[in-house]
């Protein structure tokens, strides 16, 4: 016999209808209003009494208007068909908190809170997505998606890649119109790649002033250097490293999709590579100035899909993408040690994981603690000073340390800053690879590089490029444990994924909206002032007074404008022999000395343009006394 109205069930599946009907109107309602009518009240809590009574009273009305339309709707379906619809809605609740989620001045300054609100509403939603994948409704909506072609999500993932390249290789060129570049990271490897360009294999005087070929390879062991000198070479100078570098990590995603589509599905397999470039710590590091950590995520994406590549193609893939992963920079042989080691216990290429396993930690140790320092010892190991014992002085102390007082290490371990940098890997995730210990292990690779850090805070900052050292890894740990879980609760967990980083990339990043971003050490903004470009004018026209052969000395900001050459000096560092000496209206305190020591044996000056001063040697002095006030 049919249900009535006045049966229990039925009466129980209309006021649940209704109910759930209310709270989903009031939810598009109130995120309405949040988005579009009282957003700026709602930052400093100035909304007038009387606004807020008609926010109230728009909630209710559309509350009562869900109710009716819920209860109408109920009333001429059955009561399972009303259940269906009511888990179809449940992702609805959650626009409000989207909506305060998408409002950058809401939560700017406030990293740590907002990551805490992240990674909860990371976990709200996934439940609110499972729940909703139950209803038939719901799998009905989303099977065009089903029927799309194959290449779709691939499609999909190659356009955001493309989008992610061209917004960050534009907003970080145009740091060098703003002079928010450094001497000390992308004047020095500008210098690094024309030297090994010019024929002088890793020789950079602009990183401690060593004229010696080969001698920065005691700095980091990068000899994937020469892999990238052909793009350099197209276009010598740092414009090329800062594109090159964007490049590689909008393709970092692809290999990252390639490894994992056919385990996880193409749609979740795009979620979860989408998460990568949509992570803001990987946003705010590329805005850092060059360096090889980022090269090394993409040789390693390429690794973790060629390693799951069965038989002889999959075996030659394998060692081409280790190989260039190892030579990216010394660090990244010990995560892929680990990986092999994790992947080793769960895969049929046993064979194939233990070989990377036992090449990375032989590749990390020989080159850690045999070859770099025989090549010359640098202030890298200062890193770790609390953790030396006394008498120590190489990372062995460090080791050594952790072996026998491992309560005091882990006592270095735990701190708030740390806990914060942490969080930018989990809560933009939906916390999902905290849930395997695979992905623990894997995270851990990056441990001693940058949580291990006892007095260099920007080790452990989300706007420095040892990020690198995580990213991928965070996000191939949270693929190994969407594997374990059953279809539907994967596909929630990684659209909770997608749209959490999504909007973490919205409140921190610079992708998905903004006008400026951490990176390095401070905010660096994607437009350009008056002041700023006359300065950059002021650098070009001294620049080119200087003969592409001299030796140039130049200041922090000013280097990048002089350092594609081969004797380029940091004068943070040194004047070395220079004939040309640089500097702007920010001096360092030993660069002071340094300039006002070379005005006393023999420079002079050559030229002023703006803010900007050019010394020679053996220039006439008439105008010395303006460089020194300058210098004051």
């Amino acid at each position: 016999m049919a249900p009535t109205p006045h049966d229990p069930e039925r009466r129980s599946a209309l006021a649940w209808t209704a109910v759930t009907g209310a709270a989903a109107a009031a939810a598009v309602a109130y995120a309405a209003l949040l988005v579009v009518v009282v957003p700026e009240a709602t930052r400093a809590n100035s909304l007038a009494l009387r606004a807020r009574g008609a926010v109230g009273v728009s909630v209710a009305l559309a509350a009562l208007a869900g109710a009716v339309g819920g209860w109408a709707w109920a009333r001429r379906r059955s009561a399972w068909r009303a259940s269906q619809a009511r888990r179809a809605l449940v992702p609805l609740l959650c626009l409000p908190l989207v909506a305060s989620l998408v409002d950058r001045e809401l939560w700017r300054g406030t990293d740590a809170e907002l990551l805490l609100v992240l990674g909860g509403f990371g976990l709200v939603i996934e439940r609110a997505l499972a729940v909703a994948a139950q209803s038939r409704l719901w799998r009905r909506w989303l099977l065009p998606l089903r029927r799309l072609p194959v290449a779709v999500p691939l499609l999909a993932l190659v356009a955001l890649c493309a989008l992610w390249g061209a917004t960050v290789a534009w907003g970080t060129t145009l740091q060098l119109e703003r002079f928010a570049t450094a001497t000390s990271d992308l004047g020095e490897f500008d210098n690094l790649f024309f030297n090994a360009l010019s024929g002088r294999p890793f020789r950079a005087p602009a990183i401690d002033g060593d004229v010696r070929a080969w001698s920065a390879l005691k700095v980091h062991f990068e000899l994937v250097l020469y892999a990238l000198l052909p793009f350099y070479a197209i276009a010598p100078g740092p414009k090329a490293l800062l594109v090159l570098q964007a490049v590689l990590i909008a393709l970092t995603p692809l290999p990252l999709y390639l490894a994992f589509h056919r385990s996880l599905g193409r749609w979740v397999a795009l979620a979860v590579a989408a998460s990568f470039c949509l992570l803001p710590a990987v946003q705010r590091a590329s805005f850092y100035d060059f360096h090889f950590p980022p090269v090394g995520a993409f040789f390693v994406a390429c690794a973790v899909w060629a390693l799951g590549v069965p038989g002889r193609r999959g075996a030659v893939a394998s060692v081409v993408a280790v190989a260039f992963a190892l030579a990216s920079r010394e660090e990244i042989s010990f995560g892929l040690a680990v990986y092999g080691a994790v992947m080793v216990t769960r895969v049929t290429e046993r064979r194939r994981y233990a070989a990377l396993a036992v090449a990375g930690i032989a590749w990390f140790l020989l080159v850690k603690f045999a070859i770099m320092p025989a090549i010359g010892r640098t202030w890298f190991v200062g890193m770790y000073q609390d953790l030396l014992p006394p008498g120590a002085k190489g990372l062995g102390g460090v080791v050594l340390s952790a072996v026998t007082n491992p309560t005091f290490v882990l006592r270095k371990l735990l701190s708030f800053e740390k806990l914060v940098y942490v969080l930018h890997f989990a809560a933009p995730l939906a916390f999902v690879w905290v849930r395997g210990w695979r992905s623990w292990v894997l995270a851990a690779s990056a441990v001693p590089f940058t949580l291990l850090a006892t007095n260099r805070p920007f080790l452990y900052q989300s706007s420095f490029q040892y990020v690198y050292f995580w990213a991928p890894w965070v996000v191939v740990g949270a693929a190994l444990v969407l594997r374990e879980l059953p279809a539907a609760r994967r596909a929630a967990a990684a659209g909770a994924m997608l749209v959490t980083s999504a909007l973490a990339t919205r409140q921190l990043g610079i992708v998905l909206g903004g006008d400026e971003i951490v990176g390095g050490f401070g905010p660096k903004r994607v437009s350009v002032a008056a002041d700023e470009a006359a300065h950059v004018t002021a650098a070009r026209a001294l620049a080119g007074r200087i003969p592409p052969g001299a030796s140039v000395a130049a200041t922090e900001r000013e280097g990048p404008y002089v350092s594609t050459r081969a004797d380029f000096f940091s004068l943070k560092v040194t004047a070395g022999s220079a004939e040309y000496l640089l500097f702007g209206p920010i001096v360092l305190d030993s660069e002071k000395a340094r300039l006002r020591e070379a005005l006393r044996l023999g420079y002079g000056v050559e030229a002023i343009e703006g803010p900007l001063v050019l010394l020679r040697r053996g220039a006439a002095p008439e105008r010395n006394a303006e460089a020194l006030r300058r210098l004051r």
